[in-house]
């Protein structure tokens, strides 16, 4: 039987235990020893991580207009300032006319 020392919170021996050689005498398996801890250290992640729903992604509504009708789309897409009314329109159709010629 193997004999293990019990040592007190100050760091002196108290005493001494008999354990049994056939549990603390075998030689640990470190391919167990890995997936177990690693099980361990996965269990206790945060898991917060999420992904973005179609409700929380910025901009893929309804189509504003045809696809062949309008020419230029950059102007006129609907995360686009001349959209939201933000700006002048008249001044962004000059400017998408000018465009669309060259």
């Amino acid at each position: 039987m193997a004999v293990l020392n019990i040592y007190d919170l100050t760091g002196n021996q108290t005493g001494t235990v008999e354990v049994k050689d056939s549990i603390f005498g075998i030689e640990p398996n470190q391919a167990v020893l890995h997936e177990v801890l690693t099980a361990e250290l996965a269990a206790a992640r945060q898991g917060t991580a999420a992904t973005k729903t179609r409700a929380m992604v910025r901009g893929g509504g309804r189509k504003p207009f045809k696809q062949k009708v309008h020419v230029c789309i950059d102007f006129c897409c609907q995360s686009s300032d001349e959209f939201l009314g933000k700006k002048d329109h008249l001044t962004s159709q000059k400017c998408c006319l000018l465009l669309c010629k060259l």
